[in-house]
Order: structure tokens, then sequence, then C-alpha cells
């Protein structure tokens, strides 16, 4: 359970949260014996709270099998937060801390008709790459954001923009970009890794690593990619700039309500 402590607070609210929190992160509902243990409290103590959880209507009870689920007054909040919440207003507020916290360029990108198209973006304390600006699309082929959505969007959508891709490089005398067994196979591993990554391509010297955020219904809503000189960006595996993107858009996919696992 998320949250800023920003003064003194009331314990025996935070304590009847982990109660919630538990209800929220469970696969079905729950035995008060199985409650209790997650939220780390006995059994009589998580009884007391949900009493009064039962009369707010937060959590209610089978009277066939006595087991506790969320309550018709959790859904009516989950409602009024979604009538004034904005994802994209959310993810954005996030993002320059983490831009600056890594000393690299961050950008927010979204799935538009004509592709991956950059929304914002965070600039580095050094610049990068002038290419990089609001508005540009990112290629399908042959950038990490690009092969990012084109791994996790569906295929009848993204097939016809790469083909189009494609068509026009072929105009333009630039060879073959792909071949599609490779670039499917890319596709697979990225949805394996749950992020995707470009060393020196397309732009030599230049790396950058993209990774989704997902909304409540599981879908991926934006990404968000690190840009930095190849060779200091630590895309591999395990890496700390692999990692750090990874953690940060599992947290801002929790906050849009994606059921991430605790």
């Amino acid at each position: 359970m998320a949250g800023q402590r920003s003064g003194r607070g009331v314990q025996s609210i935070e304590v009847g949260g982990r109660l919630l929190d538990a209800l929220v992160r469970a696969q079905g509902p729950l035995m008060l014996r199985e409650l209790a243990e997650q939220a780390a409290l006995t059994a009589g103590q998580a009884h007391a709270y949900l009493v009064s959880f039962r009369t707010l209507g937060l959590v209610e009870q089978d009277p066939a099998t006595g087991l506790y689920r969320l309550g018709p007054y959790a859904l009516t909040l989950g409602l009024a937060r979604l009538r004034w919440h904005d994802p994209l207003a959310v993810i954005w507020e996030a993002v320059p801390a983490f831009a600056e916290s890594l000393h690299l360029m961050v950008t927010m990108s979204i799935w538009t008709d004509a592709g991956p198209v950059i929304l914002r973006l965070h600039e580095a304390p050094f610049q990068i790459y002038s290419n990089i600006r609001t508005g540009a699309r990112y290629s399908l082929t042959q950038t990490a954001t690009g092969r990012l959505f084109a791994a996790f969007m569906p295929a009848n959508i993204v097939q016809p923009l790469v083909e189009a891709e494609l068509s026009e490089a072929r105009k333009a005398g630039v060879p073959d970009l792909i071949v599609n067994s490779d670039y499917q196979a890319a596709l697979a591993h990225i949805r394996a890794e749950g992020c995707s990554q470009t060393e020196g391509s397309p732009v030599p010297d230049i790396s950058a690593i993209a990774a989704p955020v997902y909304d409540l219904n599981e879908q991926i809503v934006a990404a968000i990619t690190l840009i930095g000189r190849r060779g200091r960006l630590a895309c591999q595996a395990g890496g700390a700039h692999r990692e750090a993107i990874l953690a940060f858009v599992t947290g801002l996919s929790h906050r849009l309500g994606y059921p991430t696992q605790p």
C-alpha cells in the first residue's frame, strides 16, 4: 500500500488499511485467518476492524461461506477516483524526478493512428540528440520504443504500419530493414523481458531502454524511454538503468490500477 507521510497520522487507520490492501491484492475472497495473516494482525484484531469496515460498506462478508471481500462502497470510491483521474498526467508528474535522478533524457510516448509518438520529454543535463522532440514519431522497426509498442499492441493494428514503414524505406532506396522472422523473434523477446532496448541504432553512439506503463484495463497506456550515450546506459539484464526503469513503470502501473504483484 503506497503512500507518503507528510505529518502525524492515525495509526489505527493505517493498520486497518493493511486489511483493505490485502483484499485489493487478493485473487478472491479471503478467510478471516488468511486476511489477518496477510495484514500481520491477530484474527481478533482483524475482526474488530472488519466489523467497522462492514458498517461503512468497504468490506462485505459472504453469509454462506464467511469469506471477506471488498464491499460496494469500495467500488464507489474507485469510480469517484476515475472521474477525475488523468493517467497521462499521473505518469508525467513522476517523470522529471526520475530523469533527474539518473541524469538522462526520458520520453513519454503514446500510441496514435500513425504509430508511437513522443507526447512529452524531459531533457538530459546535456543535449543528446536534437531530432528527439515532442511530436516526433518513433520507428516501429528501428527504435526501442517502436518495437515495444509493436510487441504489446495487437498485431492487426501494428502490422499495416510496419509494412508501410518498410515500403517507404524501399522507395527511398534503403535496403530491407528487417527480416520478418527476426523481427517477430525480437518482439517475442521483448514480451518475455518486459522491456525493449537498442544500442547504437538507429543513431550511432545512442542507446535507449523502453518499458510499458499499463492501466487498470491491463492495456499499455504509455511507454517510458531512457535515452543516453552508448556504453553509459546499462541496457543489459540486471543493469542499473534497466532495473531502474522497470521499477519505475511497475510503480506507475500500480498507481493506475494495474494488478501488479506485491
